[in-house]
């Protein structure tokens, strides 16, 4: 059997410096168009009333909606998950793992997405503590031995904390739809029934997904070279560093116990790679960034295209001055 392979999707947020940005709404519809169904914004930055324009502009156009909450708190996360319910949001993230809010959301149709790891520093950071590496430089592996294993011990109670939420709602759904077959509770409430198990069903889902992904296995079978990374530490970063000849280069960011950092080069696709299963974030520095993205600058984009056009337009052949031509005085 093949591994499964992941597609990683991606969510755009409409924030700078840890707040929505107060064009939000004007952003996404010059952008609403794009081939990008996750999108989503902070709690801070805009008033209710402005989040829901957003909202309801994101929802018309068949996005997935994000609410991610900035502070860390449990108080602050209720609010934050209150408010995605006011708003319609489709997803609440982004809050570390609170019982309270969990219960709050557990018979909404907000799914309930908190940071997986420990959560330091503002903006948040998440890191993954390496726990055991079960090879020696030189030895021989096969294809799924194990590598690395992250810490998993928050991951575990997450996923028995969600697999307890959805057998409940496992029940409910079964006994809701018999309720409905004998017309003892309306569609509208069955409805709201099965959406909070297919919600929990998938938190189950995402939870397996994150408990696997605290492994790296081999993917195929070879010879161990040199091992650079020890137990304890922790992958704080990645960083796209540079870009030669369309060719981008990486580095991954070891902290250990004590404070000290190791950096190992590395291919962007394993960085990524890497980030993703570990829930890091991922920096590219300012050169990689001014050769290597494509402007979503619309409106200066058109303008610079149309000043360009009128240049051609107006263009006459007296404009030029070929080699050899005699200037006159006169």
């Amino acid at each position: 059997m093949q591994p499964q392979r992941l597609k990683p999707e991606l969510i755009v947020m409409l924030t700078h410096q840890d707040r929505t940005v107060q064009d939000a709404l004007q952003l996404f519809e010059r952008t609403r168009d794009y081939p990008i169904t996750h999108w989503g914004f902070k709690d801070v930055g805009l008033s209710p009333d402005e989040m829901q324009r957003v909202v309801t502009a994101m929802k018309a156009a068949g996005k997935i909606t994000f609410l991610e909450v900035v502070s860390l708190s449990e108080e602050e996360g209720l609010r934050g998950a209150r408010l995605a319910v006011d708003l319609g949001f489709d997803i609440l993230m982004g809050t570390v793992f609170f019982r309270s809010i969990g219960e709050y959301l557990k018979d909404k149709a907000v799914k309930y997405y908190p940071f997986p790891g420990h959560v330091h520093s503002h903006p948040s950071i998440l890191d993954g503590t390496i726990e055991e590496i079960p090879f020696q430089e030189g030895q021989q592996v096969k294809q799924g031995d194990l590598l690395v294993r992250l810490d998993e011990s928050k991951l575990a109670a997450a996923m028995a904390e969600a697999d307890a939420s959805f057998k409940l709602s496992e029940a409910n759904f079964a006994r809701g739809r018999e309720l409905h077959e004998g017309k003892l509770i309306s569609l509208q409430e069955f409805d709201q029934i099965a959406a909070q198990f297919h919600a929990n069903q998938a938190t189950v889902d995402l939870r397996k997904r994150q408990l696997r992904d605290a492994r790296v296995l081999a993917p195929f079978k070879g010879v161990i070279g040199a091992r650079q990374i020890s137990p304890g530490q922790v992958i704080s970063k990645i960083e796209i560093n540079d870009i030669s000849s369309d060719t981008y280069y990486a580095s991954i960011y070891l902290t250990s116990g004590d404070g000290k950092t190791q950096i190992i080069d590395s291919r962007p696709s394993d960085a990524i790679a890497l980030a993703l299963k570990s829930k890091v974030p991922i920096y590219a520095t300012a050169n990689v960034m001014a050769e290597g993205t494509i402007s979503t600058d619309q409106e200066r984009d058109e303008a610079e295209a149309q000043e360009f056009k009128n240049f051609l337009n107006n263009l006459k052949a007296s404009d030029f001055k070929f080699e050899g031509d005699i200037e006159s005085n006169q």
